[in-house]
């Protein structure tokens, strides 16, 4: 079991009900991202990014609620992405840049946890895509990550 659960709230993470109209197994999504970050109230969620199983993925081009496949020429790993209908909801076949697929990371606790059902990334997982990303607003967030992990690990220690 995630050892930092103790410390996470799914009502600080924005959009879920957005993410339910959507009619997904909550068991072939890993959420990842700001999601995670909003779980232990590390900052605000502004959309939801999720990878999907392959069932699912070969399952949106019939689904209304899905707008048409996008594609991304900066992604290597993932060149394809859905947008939904339902706002601020992005769903990918594969993580990008570190290229793992729904079903390894549902099985591996290193990547993902499930909380209240859904399965969120890892902290420690996001901060190795994070830097993979290198984007600036990546380095912010990976400091306020581990400072929350250092913190947090502290408290463990007490209880």
């Amino acid at each position: 079991m995630y050892e930092l659960v103790k410390f996470a709230d799914i009502s600080q993470v924005n959009f879920l009900n957005n993410f339910r109209i959507l009619g997904l197994s909550k068991r072939e999504v890993v959420l990842g991202g700001s999601s995670s970050m909003a779980l232990f109230g590390i900052r605000p969620n502004r959309d939801i990014d999720a990878i999907v199983t392959k069932k699912v993925w070969n399952g949106l081009e019939n689904n209304n609620l899905f707008k048409s496949k996008l594609a991304d020429s900066k992604r290597e790993s993932s060149k394809y992405f859905y947008h939904t209908k339902v706002p601020t909801i992005t769903l990918f076949e594969i993580d990008y840049p570190l290229g793992y697929t729904a079903e390894e990371a549902l099985k591996d606790d290193n990547i993902s946890f499930e909380f209240e059902g859904f399965h969120f990334e890892t902290l420690e997982h996001l901060i190795k895509w994070k830097k993979a990303m290198g984007r600036e607003k990546d380095l912010v967030d990976m400091e306020l990550i581990r400072r929350f992990l250092q913190n947090s690990r502290r408290w463990l220690r007490h209880i």
